[in-house]
């Protein structure tokens, strides 16, 4: 059973619970239930943050019936995961290393002589994300 069964089942659907066979119930991760839920509905992530504490007591069947429960049915939409944009060469980087090359000293020196928190304040107030 794919992880998008289970997900549409506990926020759509809401059939019965349906981990019937021990191989479902051994496919069935907790947090990767948790992490899609939350990405699903912005209103069920604090519900599912909440529920991130009850994982380690209960076993995977258990817990599943408890989010069949918990979780509220919405409306059914399309859901997709949300990747992280690739960062390349970060514009912050390259002003740490203009900084070390006017000062003539290391990236090490630098966070030795100005402190990581200055280094980081400097990048921030060219608008820069470090």
């Amino acid at each position: 059973m794919e992880i998008f069964n289970i997900i549409n089942n506990l926020c759509f659907y809401k059939k019965k619970p349906f981990l019937t066979s021990q191989e479902e119930i051994k496919e069935f991760s907790p947090y990767m239930v948790n992490r899609w839920i939350s990405m699903v509905d912005e209103n069920l992530a604090p519900i599912v943050n909440e529920n991130q504490k009850f994982i380690n007591c209960m076993d995977e069947e258990t817990y599943h019936t408890y989010l069949y429960m918990v979780i509220p049915r919405i409306r059914s939409k399309k859901y997709s995961y949300i990747k992280g944009a690739k960062l390349t060469k970060v514009e912050g980087e390259e002003i740490r290393q203009i900084l070390c090359e006017n000062l003539e000293i290391s990236e090490k020196e630098l966070d030795i002589v100005l402190g990581p928190d200055k280094v980081k304040e400097i990048i921030n107030s060219k608008g820069f994300n470090n």
